[in-house]
């Protein structure tokens, strides 16, 4: 069966949608239905002219995604770390043809930013890498934002009290809040990737958890202790 004598038994013009397409078919094949009275042989045909017309669909498609990748510059990915988005980077790359490049960006990255590299592709045209930001040691990158899942003893995060964490911008002294609610999530403003490109400064989001229990000595079990019942006075002079 020819596309033409398809669109004809559907009854569809040349410009026809697949969406109007496939509300043609369920239509004829629904009068011609053999269960429902209709025509076994009718039947046969709705479903072959449907069918010729989803590979004609399916090849023009196929067409069209060869040529709008023919007339694309040649793009690779560029995968580096939540670290390496946040400073900066600087080492080297190996491009698709197998040479070496030393490249140094500055920080604020964001994933799917474009990076151009002049006349390093194939026949000496631009070759541009596309920013991928991998999750690497707990830390990943969501937007503008920077995440880091940090193990917190059971007991803070039941009584609160006070953690260090070591951020990508430096060691921070963190209050947690009594009875935070799962899953435990604390923001600290400002610390997230760099403004950069239009993008605002992001922040950074602690996913919290527990840490497996342990042994704590007197002394530690006395400063968290401390810490949590600061914890409380911070939050009541807050109120």
């Amino acid at each position: 069966m020819t596309a033409q004598e398809a669109r004809t038994l559907l009854g569809l013009p040349a410009s026809a949608s697949r969406e109007a397409t496939a509300a043609a078919f369920r239509t004829a094949a629904k009068a011609a239905r053999p269960d429902q009275g209709g025509d076994p042989e009718r039947f046969r045909q709705v479903i072959e002219a449907y069918r010729t017309l989803q590979h004609l669909d399916d090849a023009r498609a196929t067409v069209a995604r060869a040529t709008t990748s023919a007339a694309e510059p040649a793009c690779e990915a560029l995968e580096i770390t939540p670290r390496e988005a946040y400073a900066g980077l600087a080492r080297n790359i190996r491009l698709p043809n197998g040479r070496k490049l030393g490249l140094r960006l500055p920080g604020g990255l964001r994933n799917g930013a474009p990076v151009r590299l002049k006349g390093q592709a194939k026949g000496g045209e631009d070759l541009f890498l596309k920013v991928r930001i991998t999750a690497e040691d707990g830390w990943s990158v969501t937007g503008d934002d920077l995440w880091l899942s940090v193990e917190v003893d059971p007991r803070t995060l039941r009584d609160g009290g006070r953690i260090e964490v070591e951020t990508l911008a430096g060691p921070q002294s963190v209050w947690v809040p009594k009875g935070l609610a799962e899953p435990a999530r604390l923001r600290l403003k400002g610390l997230g990737l760099p403004a950069s490109g239009g993008h605002e400064r992001g922040h950074l989001f602690l996913k919290l958890k527990p840490a497996e229990a342990g042994v704590m000595s007197g002394a530690r079990e006395r400063l968290r202790r401390f810490a949590s019942a600061w914890a409380d006075v911070r939050a009541a002079a807050c109120l």
